[in-house]
């Protein structure tokens, strides 16, 4: 309440946030109407980019926080970190016009023939994606084309036959658009860790610690998990 009341009178305050595409879509641009409602003047400014690279800006003090999918402890020596829910798992999405998306029920086996777009190596959601083609006895040589570009999936997932992986809210959010079907294909369930990362060297500052806290309410009311305590990254 204090930090709210100090900003809301006119405190200029200023928040460098380092976005993963999970969180690039959904959670981060409702924290920020939140942040800009109730603090008109605090000014948000936000990078997405591959975890290594926000990472690295983290480290050089060139962002305050990170937030999407949390990195493995082996990549986050010197920072804090908030888990604000565990993504109900991982879907199969496809675009609107495809035959396959108005079958009431689907196989893994009907997905052998289609492309796949998936993440670029590296990154943490790739990981999982893996997981779950294992899960589904699918070949990772199926996959055609490799992108960290949720704009670019969505453009070839509406225009070919391909398909692709979303985390359960993003899919349900293209959904919702009319851009995207949501296959209903049995998928083994992967949870997918969303959360903010920070330096543990460095102090948040007033804008900071606010846009944190409504990082999670709004990730608790879209992913439908409590936020969980900061702790270090072990």
């Amino acid at each position: 309440g204090e930090r709210l009341r100090h900003l809301h009178h006119g405190a200029v305050g200023r928040v460098r946030v380092g976005v993963l595409p999970v969180a690039a879509r959904v959670v981060v641009p409702r924290a920020v109407m939140r942040l800009r409602a109730c603090a008109p003047r605090c000014s948000v400014v936000l990078h997405e980019a591959m975890v290594d690279r926000l990472l690295q800006m983290l480290r050089e003090e060139q962002l305050d926080l990170v937030v999407g999918t949390l990195p493995p402890a082996s990549s986050t020596s010197g920072l804090m970190q908030r888990l604000f829910a565990e993504e109900d798992g991982i879907v199969v999405v496809c675009g609107t016009h495809l035959p396959l998306a108005a079958q009431p029920c689907v196989e893994a086996a009907d997905l052998v023939a289609h492309a796949l777009v998936i993440p670029t190596v590296g990154t943490v959601f790739r990981t999982m994606v893996e997981r779950t083609l294992d899960a589904l006895d699918l070949p990772l040589g199926g996959a055609l084309t490799e992108s960290g570009s949720i704009t670019a999936i969505n453009t070839l997932l509406r225009e070919t036959d391909a398909l692709s992986f979303y985390p359960r809210h993003l899919a349900r959010h293209y959904v919702q658009l009319g851009w995207l079907r949501l296959l209903p294909v049995t998928v083994p369930r992967i949870p997918v860790p969303v959360g903010a990362v920070w330096s543990r060297h460095r102090e948040l500052g007033v804008s900071a610690t606010l846009f944190l806290d409504m990082l999670g309410e709004v990730a608790s009311e879209v992913l439908g998990a409590t936020v969980r305590p900061s702790g270090p990254a072990a």
